[in-house]
């Protein structure tokens, strides 16, 4: 199911673009669209500014957006020490229902476990 989501100004500072719930979102859903076309690639295959966009699944393997130029919103959430998204099985899910208006969140930490990507996390993100 395709779930309406807005992209505005992110409430985290610094954060700049946030991914925000415009309809109430129950515990335990996808919110990845159906729609998203994920692909896998190699590392050597990506162009250094996209890798912050890309989930490190092991073995040179990162998950990334079919087209880096479109990407699904999701791909905009930001980081929270209280996140209300988790990633598993290769897709975004609830872990609390979201309320209309919500910014969408993750735990960073658990998603870019790659020398590489723990660049983009920051000491406040532990």
């Amino acid at each position: 199911m395709e779930r309406a989501l807005l992209l505005q100004p992110s409430r985290i500072e610094n954060a700049g673009v946030g991914c925000f719930a415009a309809e109430p979102i129950p515990t335990n859903e996808p919110v990845l669209g159906s729609s998203e076309r994920l692909r896998k690639l190699a590392q050597a295959a990506i162009h250094p500014a996209y890798l912050k966009f890309c989930v490190y699944l092991g073995s040179d393997l990162f998950l990334a957006p079919e087209d880096f130029l479109r990407m699904n919103m999701l791909w905009y959430a930001n980081h929270s020490k209280h996140p209300n998204l988790t990633f598993h099985g290769n897709k975004l899910w609830t872990n609390q229902p979201v309320a209309l208006g919500d910014e969408l969140t993750l735990y960073y930490p658990d998603l870019l476990t790659h020398p590489i990507n723990r660049t983009w996390i920051r000491p406040e993100h532990i």
